[in-house]
Protein backbone atom coordinates (compact mmCIF):
# COMPACT_ATOMS: atom_id res chain seq x y z
CA UNK A 1 0.00 0.00 0.00
CA UNK A 2 3.21 2.21 0.86
CA UNK A 3 4.61 1.83 -2.62
CA UNK A 4 1.46 2.02 -4.58
CA UNK A 5 1.10 5.34 -2.63
CA UNK A 6 4.81 6.61 -3.75
CA UNK A 7 4.36 5.57 -7.28
CA UNK A 8 1.23 7.69 -7.34
CA UNK A 9 1.00 9.76 -10.35
CA UNK A 10 1.28 13.31 -9.49
CA UNK A 11 -1.65 14.73 -10.99
CA UNK A 12 -4.00 12.31 -8.81
CA UNK A 13 -2.18 13.26 -5.72
CA UNK A 14 -2.95 16.65 -6.00
CA UNK A 15 -6.96 16.16 -7.04
CA UNK A 16 -7.00 13.87 -3.88
CA UNK A 17 -5.59 16.93 -2.12
CA UNK A 18 -7.83 19.23 -3.45
CA UNK A 19 -10.52 17.23 -2.95
CA UNK A 20 -9.65 16.94 1.06
CA UNK A 21 -8.89 20.75 1.01
CA UNK A 22 -12.56 21.24 -0.04
CA UNK A 23 -14.28 19.05 2.26
CA UNK A 24 -12.33 21.00 5.12
CA UNK A 25 -13.49 24.61 3.78
CA UNK A 26 -17.21 23.70 3.23
CA UNK A 27 -17.48 23.24 7.10
CA UNK A 28 -20.30 25.63 7.13
CA UNK A 29 -22.45 22.93 5.18
CA UNK A 30 -25.21 21.45 7.28
CA UNK A 31 -24.50 18.16 7.10
CA UNK A 32 -28.36 16.59 7.55
CA UNK A 33 -26.89 12.98 6.79
CA UNK A 34 -24.20 12.34 9.62
CA UNK A 35 -25.58 10.06 11.87
CA UNK A 36 -25.93 11.26 15.84
CA UNK A 37 -23.86 8.13 17.14
CA UNK A 38 -20.60 9.52 15.08
CA UNK A 39 -21.07 12.87 16.01
CA UNK A 40 -17.92 14.26 18.23
CA UNK A 41 -19.41 15.02 21.82
CA UNK A 42 -17.88 18.50 23.40
CA UNK A 43 -17.77 20.11 26.28
CA UNK A 44 -16.07 23.57 27.23
CA UNK A 45 -14.14 23.40 30.44
CA UNK A 46 -12.51 26.11 32.73
CA UNK A 47 -10.21 25.98 35.25
CA UNK A 48 -11.65 28.68 37.71
CA UNK A 49 -15.63 29.22 38.97
CA UNK A 50 -15.21 32.95 37.70
CA UNK A 51 -12.97 36.09 36.31
CA UNK A 52 -12.40 37.60 39.65
CA UNK A 53 -8.75 38.00 39.99
CA UNK A 54 -7.69 36.34 36.69
CA UNK A 55 -6.15 37.94 33.65
CA UNK A 56 -6.91 35.30 31.35
CA UNK A 57 -8.50 32.04 31.78
CA UNK A 58 -7.80 28.46 31.38
CA UNK A 59 -10.18 27.02 29.01
CA UNK A 60 -10.35 23.10 27.59
CA UNK A 61 -12.30 21.86 24.42
CA UNK A 62 -12.83 18.12 25.69
CA UNK A 63 -13.70 16.31 22.65
CA UNK A 64 -15.23 12.80 23.07
CA UNK A 65 -14.62 11.33 19.35
CA UNK A 66 -16.06 8.09 18.12
CA UNK A 67 -14.53 4.34 17.82
CA UNK A 68 -12.85 4.06 15.21
CA UNK A 69 -13.27 7.87 13.30
CA UNK A 70 -11.00 10.58 13.80
CA UNK A 71 -11.06 14.77 13.23
CA UNK A 72 -8.36 16.66 11.22
CA UNK A 73 -5.82 18.28 13.27
CA UNK A 74 -3.66 21.50 12.63
CA UNK A 75 -0.96 19.79 10.21
CA UNK A 76 2.75 21.52 9.81
CA UNK A 77 2.64 21.21 6.35
CA UNK A 78 -1.20 21.92 5.11
CA UNK A 79 -2.18 24.68 7.73
CA UNK A 80 -5.54 25.08 5.78
CA UNK A 81 -6.77 21.66 7.04
CA UNK A 82 -7.21 22.88 10.75
CA UNK A 83 -9.93 22.74 12.80
CA UNK A 84 -11.38 26.18 12.66
CA UNK A 85 -11.99 27.39 16.03
CA UNK A 86 -14.52 31.35 16.00
CA UNK A 87 -15.18 33.06 18.80
CA UNK A 88 -17.98 35.28 17.25
CA UNK A 89 -20.76 36.39 20.04
CA UNK A 90 -18.47 35.82 23.08
CA UNK A 91 -18.92 38.22 25.53
CA UNK A 92 -16.42 40.45 26.90
CA UNK A 93 -13.62 38.79 24.76
CA UNK A 94 -10.33 40.40 23.66
CA UNK A 95 -8.58 37.72 22.58
CA UNK A 96 -7.55 33.51 22.67
CA UNK A 97 -4.66 31.45 22.26
CA UNK A 98 -4.69 28.01 21.06
CA UNK A 99 -2.71 24.84 22.36
CA UNK A 100 -2.97 22.42 20.00
CA UNK A 101 -1.99 18.86 21.84
CA UNK A 102 0.14 16.20 20.09
CA UNK A 103 -1.61 14.56 17.05
CA UNK A 104 -1.22 11.37 15.04
CA UNK A 105 -0.03 11.08 11.36
CA UNK A 106 -1.52 8.88 8.71
CA UNK A 107 -1.73 9.19 5.29
CA UNK A 108 -4.96 9.52 3.03
CA UNK A 109 -5.08 9.41 -0.26
CA UNK A 110 -1.78 10.05 -1.12
CA UNK A 111 -1.73 13.15 1.40
CA UNK A 112 -0.27 13.47 4.96
CA UNK A 113 -2.91 13.90 7.28
CA UNK A 114 -2.47 14.84 11.27
CA UNK A 115 -5.59 13.31 13.53
CA UNK A 116 -6.81 13.37 17.28
CA UNK A 117 -8.77 10.11 18.19
CA UNK A 118 -10.71 9.02 21.10
CA UNK A 119 -10.84 11.82 23.63
CA UNK A 120 -8.50 14.91 23.71
CA UNK A 121 -8.57 18.23 25.51
CA UNK A 122 -7.10 21.62 23.39
CA UNK A 123 -6.37 24.01 25.98
CA UNK A 124 -7.21 27.71 25.27
CA UNK A 125 -6.21 30.77 27.02
CA UNK A 126 -9.01 32.91 27.20
CA UNK A 127 -8.23 37.00 27.35
CA UNK A 128 -11.17 39.13 28.61
CA UNK A 129 -11.15 42.28 27.65
CA UNK A 130 -12.08 43.24 31.44
CA UNK A 131 -12.08 41.59 34.21
CA UNK A 132 -14.80 43.05 36.18
CA UNK A 133 -17.38 41.77 34.08
CA UNK A 134 -18.65 39.02 33.76
CA UNK A 135 -17.67 37.29 30.47
CA UNK A 136 -19.61 34.45 27.69
CA UNK A 137 -17.47 32.35 25.43
CA UNK A 138 -19.20 31.88 22.43
CA UNK A 139 -17.36 28.70 20.63
CA UNK A 140 -17.44 27.46 16.62
CA UNK A 141 -15.81 24.79 16.72
CA UNK A 142 -15.33 23.62 12.66
CA UNK A 143 -13.94 20.30 12.10
CA UNK A 144 -13.72 17.18 9.20
CA UNK A 145 -14.88 13.74 11.09
CA UNK A 146 -13.10 11.09 9.16
CA UNK A 147 -14.38 7.53 9.50
CA UNK A 148 -15.54 5.83 6.24
CA UNK A 149 -15.35 9.11 4.71
CA UNK A 150 -15.16 12.66 5.30
CA UNK A 151 -17.56 14.68 6.52
CA UNK A 152 -17.56 18.78 7.81
CA UNK A 153 -19.55 18.73 10.52
CA UNK A 154 -19.05 22.33 13.48
CA UNK A 155 -19.98 22.43 17.20
CA UNK A 156 -21.39 25.10 18.72
CA UNK A 157 -20.26 26.13 22.88
CA UNK A 158 -21.42 28.33 25.24
CA UNK A 159 -19.75 28.64 29.18
CA UNK A 160 -20.74 31.78 31.17
CA UNK A 161 -18.12 32.88 33.88
CA UNK A 162 -19.43 35.57 37.11
CA UNK A 163 -17.04 38.21 37.90
CA UNK A 164 -17.57 37.66 41.82
CA UNK A 165 -15.63 34.11 41.75
CA UNK A 166 -12.29 33.04 41.03
CA UNK A 167 -11.57 29.88 43.10
CA UNK A 168 -10.17 26.91 41.17
CA UNK A 169 -12.67 24.23 39.52
CA UNK A 170 -12.10 20.22 39.31
CA UNK A 171 -10.49 20.84 35.41
CA UNK A 172 -7.98 23.26 36.73
CA UNK A 173 -5.33 19.94 36.92
CA UNK A 174 -6.24 18.68 33.91
CA UNK A 175 -6.39 21.53 31.88
CA UNK A 176 -2.72 22.58 33.62
CA UNK A 177 -1.36 19.22 32.14
CA UNK A 178 -2.82 19.43 29.04
CA UNK A 179 -1.63 22.63 28.03
CA UNK A 180 1.90 21.96 29.27
CA UNK A 181 2.37 18.63 27.41
CA UNK A 182 0.49 20.69 24.38
CA UNK A 183 2.70 21.74 21.23
CA UNK A 184 4.26 25.21 22.10
CA UNK A 185 5.16 26.09 18.70
CA UNK A 186 1.22 25.85 16.99
CA UNK A 187 0.41 28.81 19.46
CA UNK A 188 2.71 31.23 17.69
CA UNK A 189 2.48 29.80 14.30
CA UNK A 190 -1.46 30.60 14.78
CA UNK A 191 -1.03 33.96 16.09
CA UNK A 192 1.43 34.49 13.22
CA UNK A 193 -0.94 33.42 10.44
CA UNK A 194 -3.47 35.37 11.67
CA UNK A 195 -1.88 38.64 11.88
CA UNK A 196 -0.16 37.77 8.54
CA UNK A 197 -4.02 37.22 7.38
CA UNK A 198 -5.51 40.03 9.07
CA UNK A 199 -2.74 42.39 7.56
CA UNK A 200 -4.04 40.98 4.07
CA UNK A 201 -7.86 42.00 5.04
CA UNK A 202 -6.79 45.18 5.96
CA UNK A 203 -5.09 45.79 2.86
CA UNK A 204 -7.96 44.51 0.95
CA UNK A 205 -10.45 46.53 2.70
CA UNK A 206 -8.84 49.34 2.21
CA UNK A 207 -8.91 48.82 -1.50
CA UNK A 208 -12.37 48.07 -1.73
CA UNK A 209 -12.96 51.11 0.11
CA UNK A 210 -12.19 53.18 -3.00
CA UNK A 211 -15.59 51.59 -5.00
CA UNK A 212 -17.68 51.75 -1.75
CA UNK A 213 -21.06 54.10 -2.06
CA UNK A 214 -19.43 56.10 0.85
CA UNK A 215 -16.79 57.37 -1.02
CA UNK A 216 -19.01 58.84 -3.64
CA UNK A 217 -18.36 62.14 -1.95
CA UNK A 218 -14.47 61.89 -2.87
CA UNK A 219 -14.72 61.31 -6.37
CA UNK A 220 -15.28 64.89 -6.84
CA UNK A 221 -11.34 65.34 -5.25
CA UNK A 222 -9.90 62.37 -7.01
CA UNK A 223 -11.07 63.86 -10.73
CA UNK A 224 -9.93 67.37 -9.59
CA UNK A 225 -6.75 65.48 -8.25
CA UNK A 226 -6.07 64.07 -11.83
CA UNK A 227 -7.17 67.24 -14.13
CA UNK A 228 -5.06 69.45 -11.66
CA UNK A 229 -2.17 66.72 -12.36
CA UNK A 230 -2.96 67.10 -16.17
CA UNK A 231 -2.92 71.18 -15.93
CA UNK A 232 0.61 70.25 -14.56
CA UNK A 233 1.65 68.04 -17.04
CA UNK A 234 1.72 70.56 -19.53
CA UNK A 235 3.64 72.90 -17.64
CA UNK A 236 6.49 70.04 -17.25
CA UNK A 237 5.25 69.20 -13.56
CA UNK A 238 6.25 65.76 -12.56
CA UNK A 239 3.14 64.23 -11.90
CA UNK A 240 4.25 61.76 -9.67
CA UNK A 241 5.05 63.24 -6.74
CA UNK A 242 1.66 65.21 -6.72
CA UNK A 243 0.14 61.47 -6.52
CA UNK A 244 2.62 60.24 -4.48
CA UNK A 245 2.02 63.68 -1.88
CA UNK A 246 -1.98 62.10 -2.04
CA UNK A 247 -0.75 58.69 -0.99
CA UNK A 248 1.07 60.14 1.70
CA UNK A 249 -1.57 62.00 2.79
CA UNK A 250 -3.75 59.29 2.71
CA UNK A 251 -1.66 57.18 4.59
CA UNK A 252 -0.45 59.83 7.23
CA UNK A 253 -4.08 60.06 8.11
CA UNK A 254 -4.68 55.91 8.68
CA UNK A 255 -1.06 56.42 10.75
CA UNK A 256 -2.74 58.95 13.17
CA UNK A 257 -6.33 57.27 13.18
CA UNK A 258 -4.12 54.22 14.31
CA UNK A 259 -2.47 56.50 17.10
CA UNK A 260 -5.56 57.58 18.54
CA UNK A 261 -6.77 53.92 18.59
CA UNK A 262 -3.36 52.87 20.63
CA UNK A 263 -4.03 56.03 22.82
CA UNK A 264 -7.81 55.73 23.47
CA UNK A 265 -7.20 51.76 23.97
CA UNK A 266 -4.36 52.30 26.75
CA UNK A 267 -7.06 54.49 28.46
CA UNK A 268 -9.65 51.60 28.50
CA UNK A 269 -11.89 53.79 26.48
CA UNK A 270 -13.87 52.05 23.68
CA UNK A 271 -12.99 52.45 20.05
CA UNK A 272 -15.33 52.80 17.07
CA UNK A 273 -15.14 53.34 13.22
CA UNK A 274 -16.54 56.61 11.91
CA UNK A 275 -16.99 58.23 15.08
CA UNK A 276 -16.44 61.59 14.17
CA UNK A 277 -19.19 61.44 11.91
CA UNK A 278 -21.24 61.81 15.41
CA UNK A 279 -18.98 64.67 16.56
CA UNK A 280 -21.09 67.88 15.77
CA UNK A 281 -17.37 69.62 15.86
CA UNK A 282 -16.39 67.68 13.06
CA UNK A 283 -19.61 68.00 11.09
CA UNK A 284 -19.40 71.52 11.21
CA UNK A 285 -15.85 71.93 10.18
CA UNK A 286 -16.58 69.35 7.53
CA UNK A 287 -19.48 71.86 5.96
CA UNK A 288 -16.96 74.84 5.86
CA UNK A 289 -14.67 73.17 4.18
CA UNK A 290 -17.06 71.61 1.54
CA UNK A 291 -18.85 75.02 0.98
CA UNK A 292 -15.07 76.27 0.32
CA UNK A 293 -14.50 73.30 -2.11
CA UNK A 294 -17.89 73.85 -3.61
CA UNK A 295 -17.30 77.60 -4.59
CA UNK A 296 -13.83 76.25 -5.79
CA UNK A 297 -14.86 74.15 -8.36
CA UNK A 298 -18.09 76.33 -9.66
CA UNK A 299 -15.07 78.74 -10.47
CA UNK A 300 -15.56 81.31 -8.11
CA UNK A 301 -12.39 81.97 -6.74
CA UNK A 302 -8.96 79.96 -6.78
CA UNK A 303 -7.89 77.76 -3.31
CA UNK A 304 -3.53 78.59 -2.69
CA UNK A 305 -1.38 78.89 -0.09
CA UNK A 306 -1.34 82.77 1.59
CA UNK A 307 1.32 84.12 -1.13
CA UNK A 308 3.76 84.99 2.10
CA UNK A 309 3.49 81.08 3.07
CA UNK A 310 4.19 80.20 -0.58
CA UNK A 311 7.05 82.09 -1.13
CA UNK A 312 8.55 80.86 2.33
CA UNK A 313 7.89 77.24 1.53
CA UNK A 314 9.01 77.59 -2.10
CA UNK A 315 12.72 79.34 -0.98
CA UNK A 316 13.20 76.58 1.45
CA UNK A 317 11.82 73.43 -0.59
CA UNK A 318 11.71 74.49 -3.90
CA UNK A 319 8.98 76.02 -5.96
CA UNK A 320 6.46 72.93 -6.64
CA UNK A 321 6.60 72.42 -2.90
CA UNK A 322 3.53 74.19 -2.10
CA UNK A 323 1.29 72.08 -4.73
CA UNK A 324 3.00 68.92 -3.00
CA UNK A 325 1.04 70.59 0.41
CA UNK A 326 -2.06 70.92 -1.52
CA UNK A 327 -1.83 67.35 -3.00
CA UNK A 328 -0.82 65.62 0.62
CA UNK A 329 -4.12 67.59 2.15
CA UNK A 330 -6.30 66.24 -0.50
CA UNK A 331 -5.39 62.64 0.57
CA UNK A 332 -6.13 63.76 4.31
CA UNK A 333 -9.59 65.39 3.46
CA UNK A 334 -10.43 62.11 1.45
CA UNK A 335 -9.47 59.97 4.42
CA UNK A 336 -12.09 62.25 6.56
CA UNK A 337 -14.67 62.03 3.89
CA UNK A 338 -14.46 57.97 3.27
CA UNK A 339 -14.27 56.71 6.77
CA UNK A 340 -18.18 56.37 7.88
CA UNK A 341 -18.50 52.94 6.41
CA UNK A 342 -17.30 49.71 6.53
CA UNK A 343 -16.77 47.56 3.97
CA UNK A 344 -16.04 43.88 2.94
CA UNK A 345 -12.40 42.26 4.25
CA UNK A 346 -12.15 46.14 6.24
CA UNK A 347 -14.93 45.34 9.37
CA UNK A 348 -13.08 41.86 10.39
CA UNK A 349 -10.09 43.90 10.41
CA UNK A 350 -10.88 46.94 12.05
CA UNK A 351 -12.78 44.47 14.42
CA UNK A 352 -9.47 42.61 14.68
CA UNK A 353 -7.29 45.72 14.80
CA UNK A 354 -9.11 46.97 17.96
CA UNK A 355 -8.71 44.35 19.78
CA UNK A 356 -5.06 44.66 19.65
CA UNK A 357 -2.67 46.95 21.21
CA UNK A 358 0.44 48.80 20.24
CA UNK A 359 2.56 48.31 17.36
CA UNK A 360 0.04 45.97 15.69
CA UNK A 361 -2.90 48.77 15.54
CA UNK A 362 -0.55 50.67 13.67
CA UNK A 363 0.48 47.77 11.00
CA UNK A 364 -2.85 47.42 10.60
CA UNK A 365 -4.01 51.06 9.88
CA UNK A 366 -1.07 51.23 7.75
CA UNK A 367 -2.04 48.40 5.64
CA UNK A 368 -5.42 50.14 5.30
CA UNK A 369 -3.83 53.13 4.38
CA UNK A 370 -1.75 51.57 1.54
CA UNK A 371 -4.59 50.04 0.35
CA UNK A 372 -7.10 53.13 0.01
CA UNK A 373 -3.98 55.00 -1.52
CA UNK A 374 -3.25 52.19 -3.98
CA UNK A 375 -5.11 53.65 -6.76
CA UNK A 376 -2.76 56.99 -6.73
CA UNK A 377 0.78 54.91 -5.83
CA UNK A 378 -0.39 52.59 -8.94
CA UNK A 379 -1.28 56.16 -10.91
CA UNK A 380 2.21 56.95 -10.16
CA UNK A 381 4.12 54.28 -11.53
CA UNK A 382 2.43 54.10 -14.61
CA UNK A 383 3.88 56.44 -17.73
CA UNK A 384 2.80 59.64 -18.47
CA UNK A 385 1.65 58.77 -21.56
CA UNK A 386 -1.06 56.90 -19.64
CA UNK A 387 -2.29 59.74 -18.22
CA UNK A 388 -2.50 62.34 -20.75
CA UNK A 389 -5.69 64.18 -21.29
CA UNK A 390 -7.15 66.78 -23.51
CA UNK A 391 -5.27 70.50 -22.73
CA UNK A 392 -7.65 72.27 -20.62
CA UNK A 393 -10.54 74.03 -21.71
CA UNK A 394 -13.86 74.46 -22.13
CA UNK A 395 -14.39 70.42 -21.08
CA UNK A 396 -12.67 71.28 -17.77
CA UNK A 397 -14.66 73.97 -16.83
CA UNK A 398 -17.62 71.73 -17.34
CA UNK A 399 -16.40 68.93 -15.62
CA UNK A 400 -15.42 71.27 -12.80
CA UNK A 401 -19.43 72.55 -12.57
CA UNK A 402 -20.32 69.00 -12.39
CA UNK A 403 -17.61 67.97 -9.75
CA UNK A 404 -19.10 71.06 -7.81
CA UNK A 405 -22.33 70.03 -7.89
CA UNK A 406 -21.24 66.61 -6.46
CA UNK A 407 -19.17 68.49 -3.41
CA UNK A 408 -22.69 70.28 -2.73
CA UNK A 409 -24.94 67.37 -2.67
CA UNK A 410 -21.93 66.15 -0.30
CA UNK A 411 -22.54 69.53 1.85
CA UNK A 412 -26.06 69.07 1.85
CA UNK A 413 -26.21 65.26 3.23
CA UNK A 414 -23.48 66.48 6.09
CA UNK A 415 -26.20 69.36 6.79
CA UNK A 416 -28.82 66.73 7.44
CA UNK A 417 -26.20 64.13 9.02
CA UNK A 418 -25.90 67.22 11.52
CA UNK A 419 -29.21 67.76 12.11
CA UNK A 420 -30.11 63.89 13.06
CA UNK A 421 -26.57 64.06 15.46
CA UNK A 422 -26.68 67.40 16.85
CA UNK A 423 -29.60 69.71 16.32
CA UNK A 424 -31.80 70.74 13.45
CA UNK A 425 -31.17 74.53 14.13
CA UNK A 426 -27.88 74.09 14.11
CA UNK A 427 -28.26 72.80 10.55
CA UNK A 428 -30.48 75.94 9.41
CA UNK A 429 -27.80 78.14 10.99
CA UNK A 430 -25.07 76.32 9.29
CA UNK A 431 -27.05 76.03 5.73
CA UNK A 432 -27.86 79.88 6.16
CA UNK A 433 -24.20 80.99 6.75
CA UNK A 434 -23.12 78.63 3.73
CA UNK A 435 -25.41 80.16 1.65
CA UNK A 436 -24.05 83.72 2.33
CA UNK A 437 -20.88 82.12 1.76
CA UNK A 438 -21.33 81.37 -1.87
CA UNK A 439 -22.94 84.38 -2.72
CA UNK A 440 -20.23 86.58 -1.23
CA UNK A 441 -17.96 84.42 -3.43
CA UNK A 442 -19.93 85.07 -6.46
CA UNK A 443 -20.35 88.67 -6.15
CA UNK A 444 -16.78 88.99 -5.00
CA UNK A 445 -15.70 87.79 -8.88
CA UNK A 446 -16.79 91.55 -9.58
CA UNK A 447 -16.01 93.21 -6.35
CA UNK A 448 -12.66 91.48 -4.92
CA UNK A 449 -13.39 93.36 -1.22
CA UNK A 450 -16.14 91.45 -0.52
CA UNK A 451 -13.59 88.26 0.20
CA UNK A 452 -13.18 89.78 3.33
CA UNK A 453 -16.86 89.22 4.72
CA UNK A 454 -16.76 85.64 3.55
CA UNK A 455 -14.56 84.79 7.21
CA UNK A 456 -18.32 86.24 8.84
CA UNK A 457 -20.89 83.41 7.85
CA UNK A 458 -17.39 81.15 7.84
CA UNK A 459 -17.41 81.46 11.91
CA UNK A 460 -21.26 81.17 12.38
CA UNK A 461 -21.14 78.01 10.89
CA UNK A 462 -18.25 76.87 12.82
CA UNK A 463 -19.71 78.65 16.31
CA UNK A 464 -23.05 76.52 15.30
CA UNK A 465 -21.43 73.49 17.11
CA UNK A 466 -22.37 75.52 20.06
CA UNK A 467 -26.31 75.61 20.16
CA UNK A 468 -27.60 72.83 22.80
CA UNK A 469 -28.25 69.56 20.70
CA UNK A 470 -31.62 68.50 20.24
CA UNK A 471 -33.12 65.97 22.72
CA UNK A 472 -34.70 63.89 20.06
CA UNK A 473 -32.72 61.40 18.53
CA UNK A 474 -32.75 60.90 14.49
CA UNK A 475 -36.60 61.87 14.22
CA UNK A 476 -36.89 60.79 10.92
CA UNK A 477 -34.69 57.08 11.66
CA UNK A 478 -37.54 56.94 15.02
CA UNK A 479 -41.03 57.63 12.43
CA UNK A 480 -39.34 55.10 10.56
CA UNK A 481 -38.95 52.94 13.53
CA UNK A 482 -42.88 53.31 14.26
CA UNK A 483 -44.68 53.50 10.97
CA UNK A 484 -43.36 50.48 10.14
CA UNK A 485 -42.41 46.40 10.22
CA UNK A 486 -39.17 47.78 12.62
CA UNK A 487 -38.80 47.51 15.94
CA UNK A 488 -35.74 49.67 18.15
CA UNK A 489 -32.97 46.68 18.99
CA UNK A 490 -33.59 44.89 22.47
CA UNK A 491 -30.62 42.88 23.01
CA UNK A 492 -32.63 41.40 25.82
CA UNK A 493 -35.23 40.07 24.14
CA UNK A 494 -33.62 38.06 21.37
CA UNK A 495 -32.65 34.58 23.59
CA UNK A 496 -36.87 34.30 24.24
CA UNK A 497 -37.44 35.00 20.85
CA UNK A 498 -35.35 32.55 19.19
CA UNK A 499 -36.46 29.82 22.09
CA UNK A 500 -40.17 30.85 20.98
CA UNK A 501 -39.14 29.69 17.49
CA UNK A 502 -38.48 33.23 16.14
CA UNK A 503 -36.14 34.63 13.52
CA UNK A 504 -34.65 37.91 14.28
CA UNK A 505 -32.82 40.19 11.83
CA UNK A 506 -30.70 43.22 13.34
CA UNK A 507 -29.83 46.11 11.30
CA UNK A 508 -27.47 48.59 12.65
CA UNK A 509 -27.26 51.81 10.61
CA UNK A 510 -26.52 55.25 10.74
CA UNK A 511 -27.71 58.78 9.42
CA UNK A 512 -24.25 59.29 7.95
CA UNK A 513 -23.53 56.11 6.30
CA UNK A 514 -24.38 55.89 2.67
CA UNK A 515 -23.23 52.03 2.70
CA UNK A 516 -26.56 51.64 4.93
CA UNK A 517 -28.67 53.52 3.02
CA UNK A 518 -27.89 52.23 -0.24
CA UNK A 519 -28.61 48.75 1.62
CA UNK A 520 -32.05 50.08 2.62
CA UNK A 521 -32.99 51.45 -0.53
CA UNK A 522 -32.32 48.34 -2.71
CA UNK A 523 -32.41 45.72 -0.68
CA UNK A 524 -34.16 45.69 2.82
CA UNK A 525 -36.97 48.18 1.20
CA UNK A 526 -37.37 45.56 -1.61
CA UNK A 527 -40.67 43.71 -1.85
CA UNK A 528 -39.54 40.64 -1.57
CA UNK A 529 -37.43 41.14 1.32
CA UNK A 530 -39.80 43.33 3.36
CA UNK A 531 -42.22 40.65 2.74
CA UNK A 532 -40.30 37.74 3.92
CA UNK A 533 -39.12 40.27 7.03
CA UNK A 534 -43.11 41.05 7.97
CA UNK A 535 -43.87 36.91 8.42
CA UNK A 536 -45.30 36.31 11.21
CA UNK A 537 -42.01 34.13 12.73
CA UNK A 538 -39.53 36.73 11.76
CA UNK A 539 -39.05 39.63 14.46
CA UNK A 540 -36.58 42.53 12.65
CA UNK A 541 -35.19 45.24 14.78
CA UNK A 542 -33.33 47.74 13.96
CA UNK A 543 -30.40 50.32 15.91
CA UNK A 544 -29.73 54.03 14.86
CA UNK A 545 -25.91 54.55 15.80
CA UNK A 546 -25.98 58.63 14.11
CA UNK A 547 -25.57 59.59 17.55
CA UNK A 548 -23.50 57.59 20.08
CA UNK A 549 -24.92 54.93 22.06
CA UNK A 550 -23.52 52.75 24.48
CA UNK A 551 -25.40 50.13 24.13
CA UNK A 552 -25.34 49.71 20.25
CA UNK A 553 -21.43 50.16 20.91
CA UNK A 554 -21.83 46.75 23.48
CA UNK A 555 -23.44 45.36 20.70
CA UNK A 556 -21.08 45.65 17.73
CA UNK A 557 -18.18 44.73 20.36
CA UNK A 558 -19.94 41.03 21.06
CA UNK A 559 -19.36 40.21 17.48
CA UNK A 560 -15.74 42.10 17.53
CA UNK A 561 -17.36 44.90 15.15
CA UNK A 562 -16.47 48.66 15.24
CA UNK A 563 -18.43 50.01 12.55
CA UNK A 564 -21.42 49.75 10.66
CA UNK A 565 -23.46 48.99 8.50
CA UNK A 566 -23.77 45.61 10.59
CA UNK A 567 -26.62 43.01 9.97
CA UNK A 568 -26.89 39.83 11.91
CA UNK A 569 -29.69 37.31 12.18
CA UNK A 570 -30.86 34.56 14.70
CA UNK A 571 -32.67 31.83 14.83
CA UNK A 572 -33.45 28.41 16.06
CA UNK A 573 -30.92 27.03 14.02
CA UNK A 574 -28.49 30.21 14.30
CA UNK A 575 -28.82 31.22 18.10
CA UNK A 576 -25.41 32.23 17.69
CA UNK A 577 -25.88 34.79 14.90
CA UNK A 578 -25.33 34.87 11.44
CA UNK A 579 -23.49 37.77 10.46
CA UNK A 580 -23.90 39.43 7.02
CA UNK A 581 -21.77 41.17 4.16
CA UNK A 582 -21.23 45.03 4.60
CA UNK A 583 -22.93 45.15 1.32
CA UNK A 584 -26.09 43.18 1.30
CA UNK A 585 -27.77 41.15 -1.06
CA UNK A 586 -31.26 40.30 -1.56
CA UNK A 587 -30.28 36.90 -1.88
CA UNK A 588 -28.26 36.91 0.97
CA UNK A 589 -31.10 38.28 3.28
CA UNK A 590 -33.65 35.82 2.21
CA UNK A 591 -31.16 33.14 2.46
CA UNK A 592 -29.93 34.06 6.08
CA UNK A 593 -33.70 34.19 7.17
CA UNK A 594 -34.30 30.54 5.90
CA UNK A 595 -31.24 28.60 7.23
CA UNK A 596 -32.13 30.64 10.88
CA UNK A 597 -35.47 29.04 10.58
CA UNK A 598 -36.21 26.00 12.46
CA UNK A 599 -37.44 23.07 10.50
Amino acid sequence: MHNGTQNMPNNLRIFNYLKFILAVLCVDVQIASAEPAKMVKAELLSAVQGIKGHQDILLGLQLEIPEGAKINAPSPNNPAVAPVVEWQGSQNFKEAQIFWPPSKHHQIEGIDFYSYEKTVIVPIRYVPARTDHSMAAHVKFKYVLCQEQCVPQELNLTLELPSDRGEETQFSALLTQAKQSAGQNSVIDEETASFGLMLLFALLGGFILNFMPCVLPVLSLKFMSITRQEQRLHKEFHYRLGLWATFAGILSSFLIFGAIAMALDSLGAQIGWGLHFQQPAFLVFMVAILTLFTCNLFGFYEIALPAALQTRLSNIFGHHFPHFVEDYLTGVFATLLATPCTAPFLGTALGYAFSRSGFEILLLFSAMGFGFGLPYWLGALLPTRWLKLPKPGSWTIALSRILGGLLAITTGWMLWVLAGAHSLLAALIATAAMIMIVVLFYAAQNRPLLRRWVWGPFFIILLSVFLPPSTEKAPASTREIQESLWQPLDVQKIPALVQAGKVVFIDVTADWCLTCKLNKAFVLDEKKVLKALSASQVVAMRADWTRYDQDIQDFLNQYNRVGVPFNIVFGPKQTQGLILSEILKKKDVLQALKRAQSD
